[in-house]
């Protein structure tokens, strides 16, 4: 603590110049925090979903039908557990602006699976017993105000063979997860589905399947390829963890974007704390001497340039790092309902990083500082 007056009082020799240096570095830190948190707050998203877990889909792309035959030819394949049709619907709930996702189920085998999700098994089996019958997301159903026993009229552009858009689910249960493949969807059955449409009858937009072991699942997939290779409707099967992951690099390479606008600002802030500790030692050099000449050893006078950095730091990275936490909640990505925070894991890596940036900017002036000869410093003007 001896030495603290004399690192604060350097620290605002120039106010001005010290000022600029904690902004510049708070909003680096800001920067760091927010887009390296998304991204590690993406791949959290992604290691929650199943790992057992794979889709088969065209291999056109999800619009292209499939025939809702080639479950239990799947089914059929080494290493396959489960197989479950599943066709999407995209609509609205009352008003265009409720946008739901209801999604057509062959079987209940994921709803009765723990791994992916909580729900009661009167309600699992309600929803094999009802055949226009539906689950839905908690979370979705507060939204909507939903209980059991509730009908939902839900507006499609599939038409039924009514040549009416509008479809009715009857809520027979309610599922909770923390898999985000799931949330804040509506379940109902495929055959009311494929009973009821105008079009598209005996086809499937993709195949649900679990394997016995993730580690087989490459082979898996090359299997269910294989298989459908030459048919008039080829495959392409992936993990759901793939497939997510796929999604998110057609839209952008997000972590190569990431590591390069922070790699860069990261990069010029070590050059200009690195240039202004540098100026500053330069400024002191007489007073420097002066301390030498009192008493102060060469590594004292070292540690007072590395703690003069270090401050700077812990002040300047510690405002972004707070900055960043704070509006994280604002950019963040969301699992259904669920409010991310800023990872801790970001919090230690910004905090390791402004520790090593310190000891590298400051180690060219500490150095200088530390050879300083008392005789030289002295002459100078």
């Amino acid at each position: 603590m001896k030495y603290w007056p004399l690192i604060w009082s350097a620290l605002w020799r120039k106010p001005f110049r010290t000022v600029l240096a904690l902004l510049s570095i708070s909003v680096a830190f800001t920067l760091f925090g927010l887009l390296h948190g998304v991204a590690t707050a993406l791949d959290g998203i992604i290691d929650r979903i199943a790992a057992d877990r794979m889709r088969v889909q065209g291999l056109g792309g999800p619009g292209i039908a499939l025939p809702i035959s080639y479950a239990n030819q799947i089914g059929q394949i080494a290493g396959v557990t489960t197989v479950t049709a599943t066709v999407l619907l995209r609509g609205y709930y009352q008003d265009p602006k409720n946008t739901l996702a209801a999604v057509a189920y062959s079987n209940a085998t994921p709803l009765l699976s723990s791994k992916i999700m909580q729900i009661s098994g009167a309600e699992a089996d309600a929803f094999a017993r009802t055949k226009s019958g539906a689950v839905v997301h908690r979370a979705l159903a507060n939204r909507f105000g939903w209980k059991l026993g509730n009908r939902i009229p839900f507006r499609s552009g599939v038409m039924k063979k009514d040549r009416n858009t509008l479809w009715e689910f009857e809520v027979v249960g309610l599922y909770d997860t923390q898999d985000p493949f799931w949330v804040d969807q509506l379940w109902f059955r495929y055959d009311y589905l494929d009973d009821s449409r105008v079009a598209a009858n005996g086809t499937a937009q993709a195949f649900l399947i679990t394997t016995s072991d993730p580690q087989h699942n490459a082979a898996v997939a090359d299997a269910i390829d294989e298989r459908f290779a030459n048919s008039s409707a080829p495959t392409a099967t992936q993990s759901d963890r793939e497939w997510a992951q796929a999604g998110m690099e057609q839209a952008i390479d997000f972590n190569v974007l990431v590591k390069a606008i922070v790699g860069s600002s990261l990069f010029t802030l070590l050059l200009v704390t690195g240039n202004t500790m540098m100026e500053s030692v330069r400024q002191r050099i007489p007073e420097l001497a002066v301390l030498k000449t009192v008493g102060y050893s060469n590594q004292s006078i070292l540690v007072l340039v590395i703690s003069e950095s270090g401050l700077i730091y812990l002040i300047g990275a510690g405002t972004g790092l707070l900055l960043s936490t704070t509006l994280f909640p604002l950019i963040a990505p969301h699992a259904g309902s669920e409010r991310i925070g800023m990872p801790l894991p970001v919090i230690a890596q910004g905090a390791a990083i402004a520790l090593a940036t310190a000891l590298v900017s400051a180690a060219a002036p500490a150095l200088l500082a530390h050879r300083l000869s008392i005789v030289e410093a002295l002459r100078r003007p």
